[in-house]
């Protein structure tokens, strides 16, 4: 009993630490396991809110998968078989927008600061290239409603129904440059003055952004989290 008792150990441990996204094979999806909550009862394990994302469009869904365990002749622990796959509703959590030192997958890093909290009681959240020759790109974000955040916004209004609809999965801001900047951006072919981006969390450790032109998203991108900057 105590060997067996180790061995699940060992593999919820193995479940819960993996480090990077990994892509399923033949297909554009990729999965954040290590991003799930993991609970067990009995002989079943549950792997709450497993992000899957898009690595076309970005868009990340969430899953509830359950497997139950078993034993071969050996006496060997492994996986029976996957009892149960549930869609879970996406939940934006604000907590998960950490301030500090994050890095794109293109080894860019950036920088976040946040949150500020504003006079309607919302959280406000700033992106600003740390490292390269983007030092004018900067992108602001907020927890507050499309609806009021951009009230009299002309690119909002416009698309208000599409923005809408999206609007209780992300938090929404604006891209802005200074002036028209050379490098390596934020996003490749969607960078400019007044591009809606969207903020969406993978645990905490995992932020995509997308780009919205037109009610439409044009791109995104993944930052990981890196650690604190220094003060």
């Amino acid at each position: 009993m105590k060997k067996l008792a180790i061995t699940i150990s060992a593999a919820l441990s193995a479940l819960a630490s993996v480090a990077v996204a990994e892509p399923l094979p033949g297909t554009s999806l990729e999965v954040f396991v290590e991003s799930a909550a993991v609970a067990g009862a009995g002989r079943t394990v549950t792997l709450r809110r497993v992000p899957v994302r898009n690595m076309v469009t970005g868009a990340v869904n969430w899953y509830d998968i359950a497997f139950q365990l078993t034993s071969d002749a050996n006496g060997q622990l492994s996986f029976e078989r996957i009892s149960q796959i549930d869609v879970s509703p996406p939940v934006l959590s604000i907590s998960a927008f950490r301030a500090g030192l994050w890095q794109d997958d293109r080894g860019n890093v950036w920088r976040i600061t946040g949150p500020a909290v504003g006079p309607n009681g919302y959280e406000n959240y700033t992106l600003q290239k740390h490292t390269g020759n983007d030092a004018n790109l900067t992108m602001n974000w907020s927890t507050e409603p499309m609806a009021t955040h951009f009230q009299g916004n002309t690119y909002y209004s416009g698309y208000k129904v599409l923005y809408d609809a999206k609007d209780p999965e992300l938090a929404f801001g604006t891209l802005d440059f200074t002036q028209t900047p050379s490098g390596a951006h934020l996003f490749y072919g969607w960078d400019g003055n007044s591009v809606f981006v969207g903020a969406q969390t993978v645990g905490e450790n995992i932020i995509v952004f997308s780009s919205w032109s037109s009610g439409v998203q044009r791109d995104s991108v993944r930052l990981n989290y890196v650690g604190p900057a220094a003060q």
